[in-house]
């Protein structure tokens, strides 16, 4: 009889076999049985053909390769010519090797709280198994990967009974998992096949972001996950929980308005979001009190003395309905977003700040306090803070600036005599007379010379400029500020419906006007302000800020006929790109963001940019600040105060002196004063890495002067952790060559 074997399924270089022995005087046949069944010759088993040595018969089974399914009992039969037959004892054949998996994960599609998730990872041995553990990958809804991690399972309970990770699915907004589960025993490991489970999922609880009061009003804004949300509800308690007012707000819109509140009344806001599936649940209470009707406070400056840096606001001469009883102020480090708070009376509209790093970029916004109740913010204004030069090195410096100022007094004096050497000899040359009464036409089409009698006005001149775009003042209605720079500010604004102005159309409702401070203003500035607007003139293209018109205030006497120009432009209710992102990093809602939203960010520059430079405009100042958000969050490109149109030549060499984005700029551009596109691809690459940094500032604690040597040295901004390899190394990092024709183009990118 065959005995019993115990074979290791990774022994295969051996050959393993059973053989059965008979006796008999007659002719003798050997046939064998597994479990049971005849066996036929399969591939890997030959059944060899009895063999006679006297009266003895033998037969031999021989495996030439062994798989789990060669286990089982093996009785061999011997027949004689008579017909008498007899069977051998059974032959237990145990195969020993890695674990089999007998049923494993499958696709499927299934809600994120599921309480009847079951997934299977069946194996058995020999040996035993010793541990089951499951792998899996979150992947996002734009298809990128999230996370990769493992579970220890148990063999005794061989199923995945609850997905994990579910925070992570929630923030990150994952709607696809891959998992496989690998099965170990003593000889090895094996993994069985990577199902795919689909995830329908609720959207997770909103978060208001901010609440605007107004007058009798409030503008409630909040933020949800991208999962396909359709509708969100807005509801608004009054102080002890009466329902004042209900609404519901279709997607992709995340803000709205609610009117008729008592400004004496406390309120809550809470807001619920829809998709496919089902609502989410109720966001956190927002309590809130219109009463105070409080805007931001304005002219926010900074002033800098050694060791100190003074922080200066004015009141606001907007009336306050209630009581203004302080002001908050925050002040943030931007490389870590660390904020601290500082509050003060009414009566204080100044602070000064101390500890403060020399170089490192710091940001202040200051908002009104009415109780417990605080008011909009200011603009973040951030800032370097500067290095004082001691005594000694302040005698230095002003030395090295007395002997350029002889220097340069000098060469203007040799100047002046070679031009007038130069002149006396053209007088000695005879020229045609110029036709058309000795008038010279500019080419530039937006310049109006003033007249020298003064016959013209002044208001009638910057009309005449824009006479194209020019806007009914009766139209503009000017409401908060959004906004308030150095030489100018940003309204919200209402434009009131008409037929009578060519360019603006039938465009009306809200807009943000740019005005300038005329205080000390002369008329080439002003001059200089609406041809910044005249530029977005023929600009038509979703991601590029367009030109609305041009409207002025009413003159004023007490102001010798001066009046304020108002560029009109599209409003962008979600602000700048630069205060939006800054915003997320440092609330705490970055994770909100998923790497493949910033990529369509960064995506919108590049179109905006492109469909600019095939217009030949050079933007000079692109930059994350410089980027609007329209209402469903895409990128608009603005702020062309320093953009150039060139035309016969491709590049543009700067020939004054004037405030310039150091840490933006390209390195031709910061030792030849030259701008090309190309200068602005260098631009969109800073640009990028701040979208990806979530508004960090490029190079902290670089001061400007340092950037150059910087660059010259071969640095470069490093890779954010999660931006995608193929896309910095292809799209971004390329931006930055020192080689100005081996950058890609903006069509490239």
């Amino acid at each position: 009889s065959p005995s019993s074997k115990t074979w290791t399924v990774t022994d295969t270089g051996t050959a393993h076999h059973l053989k059965c022995v008979a006796d008999g005087s007659m002719g003798i046949s050997i046939t064998w049985h597994k479990n049971g069944i005849a066996l036929s010759a399969l591939a890997h088993i030959i059944q060899w053909e009895t063999q006679k040595n006297g009266l003895t018969f033998e037969s031999t089974l021989q495996f030439q390769s062994l798989t789990r399914q060669d286990e089982g009992s093996y009785v061999c039969t011997a027949t004689n010519q008579m017909g008498v037959m007899v069977s051998s004892n059974a032959a237990t054949v145990i195969i020993l090797g890695p674990p089999v998996i007998t049923e494993g994960p499958q696709d499927i599609t299934t809600n994120l709280h599921n309480s009847s998730f079951r997934l299977p990872c069946t194996a058995h041995g020999p040996p035993d198994i010793s541990n089951i553990t499951w792998n899996y990958a979150l992947f996002a809804n734009n298809g990128l990967l999230v996370h990769r991690g493992e579970i220890t399972g148990s063999p005794s309970n061989p199923y995945l009974l609850e997905l994990p990770s579910v925070d992570m699915v929630i923030t990150d907004n994952v709607t696809q998992y891959d998992i496989s589960c690998s099965a170990t025993n003593d000889l090895g490991t094996v993994t069985s096949n990577i199902a795919t489970i689909y995830l329908r999922r609720v959207p997770t609880s909103p978060v208001i972001s901010h609440v605007i009061p107004g007058k009798n009003m409030a503008e409630i804004w909040w933020l949800v996950d991208f999962s396909d949300v359709q509708v969100c509800v807005v509801k608004v308690l009054e102080d002890g929980g009466v329902l004042v007012a209900s609404n519901q707000v279709s997607a992709p819109t995340n803000a709205i308005i609610v009117r008729n509140l008592n400004p004496s009344e406390q309120y809550t806001a809470l807001v619920k979001c829809h998709n496919y599936i089902g609502f989410s649940k109720w966001s956190e209470p927002y309590s809130f009190t219109p009463v105070t009707s409080l805007v931001s406070p304005q002219n926010v400056s900074l002033t800098f003395s050694p060791n100190q840096t003074t922080v200066s606001w004015r009141k606001t001469l907007h009336i306050v309905k209630g009581n203004l009883t302080g002001y908050r102020l925050e002040v943030y480090d931007v490389r870590n977003s660390n904020k601290k708070s500082y509050e003060f009376s009414s009566q204080t509209l100044s602070a000064i700040l101390t500890g403060l790093t020399t170089h490192m970029e710091y940001g202040v916004r200051v908002c009104g306090l009415s109780g417990s109740q605080k008011g909009p913010f200011s603009r973040l204004l951030t800032f370097h803070v500067p290095e004082f030069i001691s005594p000694n090195g302040a005698f230095v410096v002003i030395t090295i600036v007395i002997v350029i100022l002889i220097l340069t007094i000098v060469a203007a004096f040799c100047y002046c005599f070679k031009r007038k050497s130069a002149k006396q000899r053209e007088n000695m040359v005879s020229y045609d007379q110029v036709s058309g009464g000795g008038t010279l036409k500019t080419l530039n089409d937006y310049y109006t010379p003033m007249s020298n009698n003064g016959s013209m006005s002044v208001t009638a001149q910057l009309e005449d400029m824009v006479r194209d775009v020019l806007i009914e003042n009766n139209r503009v209605e000017l409401d908060v500020v959004l906004g308030e720079g150095e030489f100018g500010f940003v309204y919200k604004a209402q434009l009131s419906a008409g037929d009578k102005d060519a360019y603006a159309g039938e465009v009306h409702g809200n807009v943000a006007v740019k005005s300038i401070k005329m205080n000390g203003y002369a008329f080439s500035e002003v001059e200089s302000f609406i041809k910044e607007g005249l530029r977005m003139k023929d600009l038509d293209h979703p991601n590029v800020m367009r030109l609305i018109g041009i409207s002025f205030t009413e003159e004023d006497e007490d102001r010798h006929n001066l009046v304020t120009p108002l560029v009109l432009l599209p409003y962008m209710p979600n602000g700048d790109l630069r205060s939006y992102l800054f915003t997320l990093r440092t609330s705490g809602l970055s994770k909100k963001m998923t790497v493949h939203k910033l990529l369509l960010f960064a995506l919108d520059v590049a179109k905006g940019m492109q469909y600019l430079a095939e217009r030949s405009f050079i933007h000079r100042d692109l930059a994350a600040r410089n980027c609007m958000l329209d209402g469903d969050y895409n990128v608009v490109v603005s702020d062309f105060g320093l953009s150039r149109k060139v035309y016969s030549e491709s590049y543009y060499r700067q020939t004054h002196i004037s405030k310039m984005p150091v840490k933006w700029m390209a390195i031709e551009s910061l030792v030849d004063n030259v701008f090309t596109t190309k200068s602005d691809v260098w631009a969109f690459g800073v640009t990028v890495w701040e979208i990806l940094s979530m508004s960090q500032t490029p190079y902290p604690g670089v001061a400007n002067h340092e950037v150059h040597q910087l660059l010259r040295n071969g640095t470069r901004l490093s890779k954010p952790p999660h931006c995608p390899a193929k896309i910095w190394y292809r799209a971004v990092f390329p931006c930055w060559t020192v080689q100005v024709h081996e950058r890609p183009s903006f069509d490239d990118i």
